[in-house]
């Protein structure tokens, strides 16, 4: 059992105000100068996605690059670009984002085919894979590639605009075991025709968001979460249709640049907390957000004596919990769970991926909404003297609730 109580609005930290990344672009000083290595890549002015300055490739022929030494290799790293496709013509694919040994050897990159196709090459076993997924001309887009160097399981995830493209995204893919040391944006291999720009390029050890603008704070939250590695629904992490959905519950979260933190409300590695099955499950689907979550503690975490002291709820707006594999919101009660328009509102949100639990017969005192059929997460944006809130189901699942409630 898991009690989270929420006084609301607390400060949280933001994302914008987050630990700075490993390297950003320095493209607003106006040159290069944060780049180890130029080759005919150069700012500008006239193709920018956001502030005065951006990159440009433009060639016919020569390779147009540059790269950034990493300050120390890494085997794990999320790296992203804004990148406008200006024009693309021969008919040979043009890489625009790579990642490199610190001695310079390929491991994986991006590119687009002559049609503007995103693809991912393993430059470790030099096999290519395109989708169908087009980088349409004209549009600024954001791309995204995560890799882990792990020998034959390693990790390989590319979003495209905040959407994971699950066609060049796997957890067994072979990188060697070298960890990355460059990254590099545009293309060095010579012949190509093309015309890019690039912009707010940021390389980092967790999934980059898009820069938020200032506004009120936004929270995820959900518990019972990730299934152990040896669950037969487990499925290598990617889950059956009905449990062990972790990993498309996190994606919800890494696709919705609007969320500054994440609130886990226990339970959140199945059947006990061992650091191999966080490894193998958590580590692979929630863990991509580790950077802003708060976790807590619940049974399968720590399983506490009975002599333990209750909680107070003094000053406190809202209690979110987990433990039970369902969602439920409740009316503002006393301790007594009796109504009271002074009391707190509960949410439980047992819903983060694990599996499902039924709800018992005859709904509790001041229920209001209830679901056991839907994994996704509680976003709650909390304002001043009030805060808002929305369950956002998984891609395929339409249950949702939404509401507002003034603080105290």
């Amino acid at each position: 059992m898991l009690l989270v109580v929420v006084a609301l609005a607390a400060p949280l930290t933001s994302r914008a105000e987050a630990v700075a990344p490993l390297f950003v672009d320095g493209f607003e000083s106006g040159d290069l100068s944060g780049w180890t290595v130029v080759s005919g890549l150069a700012v500008q002015q006239q193709q920018v996605y956001a502030g005065a300055w951006a990159a440009r490739g433009t060639t016919s022929g020569p390779g147009v690059y540059a790269t950034k030494t990493l300050p120390a290799a890494q085997a794990e790293l999320f790296y992203r670009t804004r990148l406008e496709r200006i024009s693309l013509g021969g008919t040979a694919s043009v890489n625009f984002m790579k990642f490199r040994t610190a001695a310079g050897v390929a491991i994986a990159e991006l590119y687009l085919t002559p049609t503007g196709l995103l693809g991912y090459r393993n430059d470790v076993t030099a096999v290519s894979t395109t989708s169908q997924t087009t980088v349409s001309a004209g549009v600024w887009h954001e791309a995204q590639m995560h890799l882990r160097v792990n020998g034959t399981a390693s990790t390989v995830e590319v979003w495209l605009n905040g959407a994971r493209i699950d066609a060049l995204s796997t957890t067994t893919a072979s990188l060697g075991t070298t960890a990355i040391g460059r990254i590099q944006l545009g293309e060095n291999v010579a012949g190509r025709s093309y015309d890019f720009a690039y912009d707010d390029v940021v390389a980092d050890t967790s999934y980059v968001s898009s820069t938020p603008t200032p506004t009120d704070p936004v929270l995820a939250a959900a518990g019972d979460i990730a299934c152990d590695p040896l669950d037969p629904h487990f499925n290598g992490g990617a889950g059956t249709a009905n449990a062990c959905r972790e990993r498309f519950v996190s994606d919800l979260i890494l696709g919705d640049a609007s969320i500054d933190a994440v609130a886990a409300l226990g339970d959140v590695q199945y059947e006990c907390g061992g650091l191999s099955a966080f490894q193998q499950s958590y580590e692979q689907s929630w863990g991509r957000v580790k950077s802003i979550t708060h976790p807590a503690v619940g049974n399968h975490e720590y399983i506490p004596s009975s002599t333990d002291p209750p909680g107070t709820d003094a000053g406190a707006d809202v209690i979110l919990t987990g433990h039970d594999h369902t969602y439920e919101r409740f009316a503002p009660q006393d301790p007594n769970r009796v109504a009271d328009p002074n009391g707190l509102r509960a949410f439980v949100v047992g819903t983060g991926g694990k599996n499902h639990t039924t709800l018992p017969p005859g709904r509790a005192a001041n229920s209001e909404v209830a679901d056991a059929s839907t994994y996704g997460i509680l976003k709650l944006t909390l304002h001043p003297t009030s805060y808002d809130w929305q369950f956002v189901p998984e891609p395929g699942r339409t249950f949702t609730d939404v509401g507002s409630q003034s603080c105290h």
